[in-house]
């Protein structure tokens, strides 16, 4: 999938040529299970191995609900959440001065910031529109948080200590082209629907035992939020999945006889692997997470587990 509907931290395209490289080491599998799916960058950058190694069934499971609404929708009726989110669009650019669009994002920047505070205040609106919203599984909420997503800053989706989405106005007049944006949905819904995506959202945990009792041939992939034993990266929701989850994890691990697993690479999960006869790897990635300049073009060590 080259585009995408919104940006997700920690997001595997980075490790798409190792991971591809690890999951066709795989065979006979029925199900594949994502407990930990985010932005499906994991699995949209591992669809054709997914294909290739025959995979019939797909289970992905977030505790994020306003993520797996919206795929759940968009799988169920994309033309109906397209249909919405089109209508606030067109509302926002009414908001864009015709002039803003001849200026450039950053040699402008200060002028643009001046011409777009109507621009800044719709979104602003929509931002506090959607925090409120009582009924999250909503078409109405889907609607507005692609608006969200497409004019937040960097894209990212980040919740504050309160569950409340708070990424805030990226100050670029840059409207989306909306035939593009409807083929996009179009393709997410059919990629749904052929992979035969069932979506979850609930704790790991819950969603693994699930799964368990339904199912063999599993490939079990997890991606879970980064143990982090230093201080240097950014919380980005309100969910914290600390060490001792980390380590209740690991033990689900030897549940499965197929799985792949990755973090930063820490003493803890290099020992577990030569304890459980797991293969890994180290794998690095820029530090994109650190709030500091200085820090963000440093190379991060991941590993990447595996177990067939």
């Amino acid at each position: 999938m080259k585009n995408k509907l919104f940006n997700w931290i920690g997001g595997k395209k980075w490790l798409a040529k190792e991971l591809n490289e690890v999951f066709n080491n795989y065979s006979e599998i029925d199900c594949y299970v994502e407990p930990f799916a985010g932005g499906l960058g994991s699995f949209f950058f591992t669809l054709d191995s997914l294909k290739k190694i025959k995979v019939k069934k797909v289970y992905l499971n977030d505790i994020n609900n306003t993520i797996i609404t919206t795929y759940k929708l968009i799988k169920e009726d994309y033309k109906s959440v397209y249909k919405r989110y089109e209508e606030v669009e067109i509302e926002y650019n009414k908001t864009i001065p015709e002039i803003a669009f001849k200026l450039h994002k950053t040699k402008d920047k200060q002028e643009l910031k001046e011409l777009l505070q109507k621009s800044r205040d719709y979104y602003n609106k929509i931002k506090s529109q959607f925090n409120k919203e009582k009924d999250k599984n909503s078409l109405e909420s889907t609607a507005l948080f692609l608006f969200l997503a497409q004019h937040c800053f960097n894209g990212v989706y980040r919740e504050n200590g309160k569950g409340e989405f708070n990424t805030p106005y990226n100050w670029e007049c840059g409207v989306p082209n909306l035939k593009n944006k409807l083929e996009l949905l179009k393709s997410y819904s059919r990629i749904f629907n052929e992979m035969h995506i069932e979506f979850f959202n609930t704790d790991c945990f819950s969603f693994m035992e699930e799964v368990l009792e339904k199912e063999d041939k599993i490939l079990l992939y997890c991606d879970p939020p980064y143990l982090n034993l230093e201080i240097g990266e950014n919380k980005y929701n309100k969910e914290h999945f600390g060490k001792p989850q980390q380590l209740e994890l690991l033990n689900y691990y030897k549940k499965f006889n197929n799985v792949v697993f990755s973090n930063h690479f820490y003493e803890l999960f290099e020992n577990f692997c030569n304890e459980n006869n797991f293969k890994y790897k180290k794998c690095y990635r820029k530090n994109i997470m650190s709030s500091k300049n200085e820090t963000r073009s440093e190379k991060i060590s991941e590993i990447l587990a595996y177990k067939c």
